[in-house]
Order: structure tokens, then C-alpha cells, then sequence
């Protein structure tokens, strides 16, 4: 199970929670096995009087902060020297962008009607350096049952070709609820064709 967490730069309302005015009352005790004698309290309370939200820090601190000018360049190299090192490169796009091509026009002699986008953190540039890349693969000609076979045909053709652009090798079809063919390229991208269910 995935937890995703999100956030916001919006306060919490103020008015989350409900103040007991009374004393919390006891639920009767659970019934069945492993359940005897337990009993559970629960009681509303307010959450900002038990967990006060924290207060963001500003991008450029109050001089007077308990953070010293010195140790916030520090702070601030050390984070742009992290966020160099895992931002996506010129050539790291270019080769994204060239994988991308060549799987759209390996399909597109197949079939005309392939349409192949990319989703996900590469058009978003969210990538890190050893990212996958999530492809969509739609074709309205060819039917549900049949699509899957034949993307995994047409990848496993190119597995056997020794002159291909890019080495394809270790095609594997995950039948989930969403259809994926897995691809590994080069030891540092997956590539993924989710089938789409529009």
C-alpha cells in the first residue's frame, strides 16, 4: 500500500477538530475472538492545541534568527551543490528525447495509428539520473486483447536485431490491471508502455 503525501502552502483552517466540553465516554468492550474485555476511548480534542502548525522559514532569514548568516550560505551551497547533482543534465534529456523517438517510430512502422506519450516525471523534468521513462502507447485499430501481444512482438523483433538504434533486450509483459511491458535500457532506464483503458 502507497501512502502519498502532499503539500500545501495554505494554512490549516483554524476550525479543524472539535473541543470536548465533557468527559470522553467509554465504549462498551469489543466482542468476538482476541477482542475480550478491551475497551477504547475516544475523545475529540482540538489539534492545534496539542500540535501547533510550524511556522515555514523564510527564504532569506531574519538576521536576528536563532540560524547564523554564515551557516544559511552554507545551508544554501551545500543544497544547490545536492540539487546540481540530481537535476536532470542537457545530456540526460537529450537521451530521454532520443529514447522516446525511437520507440514512437519503431511502433509508428509497425502501425500508423500508434500514438506513443510520454508521462510522468520526464516531460516534467522530475527525473533523477537513473529515472525510468513512462510511456502511454495508444492505438484505436487494434483491439484490447491483441495490443499487448503485439507491442510485445514488435519489442521482441527488435531484441533480435543487431544493428538497432538502441539495445533492446529482456522484454517482459506485467499483466496487471494497467498492461506494462518492461524494458531495461543501458543499466539506467526502464521503459515502461502502459496500455491505456480510455
Amino acid at each position: 500500500m502507497s501512502i502519498i503525501y502532499t503539500a500545501t502552502s495554505h494554512p490549516l483552517p483554524r476550525t479543524v477538530g472539535t473541543k470536548m466540553t465533557t468527559p470522553p465516554r467509554r465504549s462498551p468492550p469489543l466482542r468476538g475472538r482476541g477482542h475480550a474485555g478491551l475497551r477504547a476511548l475516544a475523545p475529540m480534542v482540538n489539534i492545534h492545541e496539542r500540535s501547533p502548525v510550524p511556522a515555514c522559514v523564510p527564504a532569506h532569514p531574519d538576521p536576528s534568527s536563532s540560524i547564523s548568516p554564515d551557516d544559511w550560505r552554507r545551508l544554501e551551497g551545500a543544497t544547490f551543490s545536492v540539487m546540481c547533482k540530481i537535476h536532470p543534465t542537457v545530456s540526460s534529456q537529450h537521451l530521454r528525447a532520443r529514447v522516446i523517438d525511437y520507440v514512437q517510430r519503431l511502433f509508428r512502422l509497425h502501425h500508423d495509428g500508434y500514438q506513443v506519450i510520454s508521462f510522468g516525471s520526464v516531460p516534467l523534468k522530475t527525473y533523477l539520473p537513473d529515472g525510468d521513462i513512462d510511456l502511454t502507447l495508444l492505438c484505436a485499430a487494434i483491439s484490447d486483447e491483441n495490443l499487448e501481444n503485439e507491442v510485445c512482438a514488435i519489442l521482441k523483433s527488435e531484441e533480435q536485431r543487431k544493428d538497432s538504434e538502441f539495445e533492446v533486450k529482456d522484454v517482459k509483459y506485467v499483466p496487471a490491471e494497467v498492461k506494462l511491458v518492461k524494458v531495461p535500457y543501458s543499466k539506467i532506464v526502464d521503459l515502461y508502455g502502459g496500455r491505456s483503458s480510455l
